[in-house]
């Protein structure tokens, strides 16, 4: 036997039964969650436990969650901490960081209480996503992220949790977790590990829910709307449309039995939530949207980001490496294939709208090239592979947006060339499919072995495509790729804005009295050069209406109402003098490069390809 593999498995079967000695002290962790009493915007959270054989022993809050890419430290909103032994007697306590509370005579605890405020009113919400935020507004609504209330004990995060919520019994928790306590001001969750205790959000308000069915999956929305704005109900039709198109072209790769979509609308001020968005879970997508949003608007957002979000429960969820499975909350190793769990996801959310008829043919091109455009905004000499090893620093954190702009053309590409190689029978769809059954939810793949998994499965090309244009820096060859199912590049004219044209911007700030003014380049936009602007003038009026910074988007939302020909007043300050100009609206336009189908003949292989990738067979 080679002498150092015998040294390495005594130590990893030495190590093993320690894990399981330390696990086995305890039975379970109960934790009671009050949202009855709230103390000045604070939560009351208690933790019993015994049998700790350890002299000291730490507690910790989450540093980092599953589905983010940035560090939060929920500990930091944390007060109060005690710790008590059996009697009653307080324990000395040490905290070493943010979110870690050392412990002493450990073997005496019994009990750990503590106060959890909320991160929505917080100015800034100390840089918290929101959708993996919390909210504490008593008697009203509850967003718990558990991940920001609940902890664990340092080597105990597989022991199993008993988590009681005492609630008010006019306050409804809509969650995808099974409730083992009938009382309706009492919930009582019994979750396996830790990490199921994160990965389960709940949304306490009055009820407004409604539930359908996707075949075999239950699943059900919650919508709260402080102003009552918005419901559930006005959700109900296109969401159900949207996802029944997900599960067809999913097929029966998703195992989950129910799902949840917990909504939070907000008021879009500093006391309440600004990030906008949705944090993906195994069974659950917790959503955070303005609740002024029009209700065509807000259709489309819930379509767009709650696709995303579904698509996940294939990748990572289904599909991942050791440093998912295995997710470390406060010393966290990330995994190389952002380009995967993020990127491909969000290509499917774009995918499925296409083949299931949900948008047209030239709506799904015009999205990937945007995605195409907006890629060249980041650092493409960094492999895409190194960047989501290091996404918590910088340079590679500043580029991390990327992953759904480049990360979807990424998924796009792949799609194509496997296509390709099998005559449009196959997509990467069936790839991921084939990986999700060697591995699944348990069983994780070892992240530099990834690629060469792909190879095996019989995609030497999509192999050769990763390690050149995802592990190293090479410029993806799009014309030879497009070129495999029929698709050119070709540039045209097309209406642009007054204001703003994609990301580019024809006006800007004044930061000291947050007044408007054009910059250089706007004399070059055809609709503003028809009124006689000039670089530097400053937006008094428009139409009679003054703007500024404070409804910059009422201009922007405006200007997209005018027609050709109108009349027009513009009110302008320049060099100091207050100057109005009357003119006719002119439509500016612009020239873009989009991707459109090539001409090719009947009989040409790639139209079958290009149908098989779009399903339009």
């Amino acid at each position: 036997m080679n002498f150092h593999k015998a040294i390495s498995r005594c130590i990893f079967v030495f190590a093993l039964l320690l894990s399981l000695s330390a696990s086995a002290q305890i039975k379970n962790i109960q934790v009671s969650i009050d949202l009855k009493n709230v103390v000045e915007d604070k939560v009351p959270v208690t933790v019993n436990v015994d049998k700790i054989k350890s002299e000291t022993i730490n507690y910790m809050i989450p540093k980092i969650v599953p589905g983010t890419y940035a560090i939060y430290d929920f500990g930091k909103h944390i007060d109060a901490f005690r710790a008590f032994d059996k009697k009653g007697n307080l324990l000395p306590v040490t905290k070493l960081d943010e979110n870690t509370w050392k412990i002493e005579k450990a073997k005496s605890l019994t009990k750990i209480t503590y106060l959890v405020n909320d991160t929505y009113d917080i100015d800034g919400e100390n840089g918290i996503f929101s959708p993996g935020g919390t909210n504490i507004l008593a008697g009203q609504n509850f967003v718990l992220n558990l991940f920001g209330f609940v902890g664990y004990f340092e080597g105990l995060s597989e022991t199993p949790y008993d988590i009681t919520i005492n609630h008010p019994a006019d306050l409804y928790g809509s969650t995808a977790l099974e409730d083992a306590d009938n009382s309706p001001e009492v919930d009582l969750f019994k979750l396996d590990r830790y990490f199921t205790v994160t990965d389960n959000p709940i949304q306490y308000n009055t009820p407004d829910t409604l539930s359908f069915k996707l075949n075999d999956i239950k699943v059900e929305l919650s919508v709260y709307s402080k102003n009552k704005i918005h419901t559930a109900e006005e959700l109900r039709v296109p969401m159900e449309k949207m996802m029944q198109a997900q599960k067809k072209f999913l097929g029966d790769i998703n195992s989950t039995k129910i799902y949840s979509i917990l909504l939070y609308l907000s008021e879009a001020n500093e006391g309440d939530a600004q990030g906008y968005g949705a944090l993906e879970h195994h069974n659950a997508t917790m959503v955070v949207l303005p609740e002024e949003t029009d209700t065509e608007r807000l259709v489309q957002d819930m379509v767009d980001v709650v696709s995303h979000e579904f698509f996940h429960t294939l990748t990572p969820l289904s599909v991942h490496s050791e440093e998912i499975q295995f997710f470390d909350f406060n010393k966290p190793k990330m995994s190389q294939h952002l380009w995967m769990y993020e990127g491909v996801t969000e290509y499917f959310a774009n995918l499925f709208q296409v083949r299931e008829g949900l948008i047209n043919q030239e709506d799904f091109y015009n999205r990937m090239m945007d995605k195409l455009y907006n890629s060249l905004n980041y650092n493409d000499s960094i492999p895409f592979t190194e960047m989501s090893k290091h996404i918590l620093v910088e340079p590679y954190k500043e580029n991390y947006q990327n992953v759904y702009e480049k990360g979807a053309i990424i998924g796009m590409c792949i799609d194509i060339i496997i296509r390709d190689k099998t005559a449009g029978k196959e997509g990467i769809l069936d790839m991921l499919k084939k990986l999700s059954a060697k591995y699944g939810v348990s069983k994780p793949f070892k992240d530099d072995e990834l690629f060469g998994e792909i190879v095996a499965l019989g995609y030497p090309e999509v192999g050769d495509f990763l390690n050149n244009y995802v592990a190293d820096s090479k410029t993806i060859p799009y014309m030879e790729i497009f070129d495999k199912v029929g698709v050119t590049f070709a540039n045209i004219e097309k209406e642009g804005g007054f204001f703003i044209d994609g990301n580019v911007p024809y006006i800007t700030v004044n930061q000291d009295d947050q007044s408007l003014f054009f910059v250089p380049y706007a004399t070059e936009n055809k609709g503003l050069k028809a009124w006689g602007i000039e670089a530097g003038d400053v937006i008094k009026t428009i139409n009679r209406t003054a703007y500024s910074i404070a409804n910059v988007y009422d201009l922007v939302e405006v200007s997209r109402t005018w027609k050709a020909g109108d009349d027009i007043t513009l009110v302008v300050v320049r060099n100091g003098e207050e100057i109005t100009l009357n003119s006719k609206i002119v439509i500016p336009t612009i020239e873009v490069t989009v991707l459109e189908n090539e001409d090719l003949p009947a009989d040409d292989p790639r139209i079958k390809i290009q149908k098989a990738w779009l399903g339009q067979e």
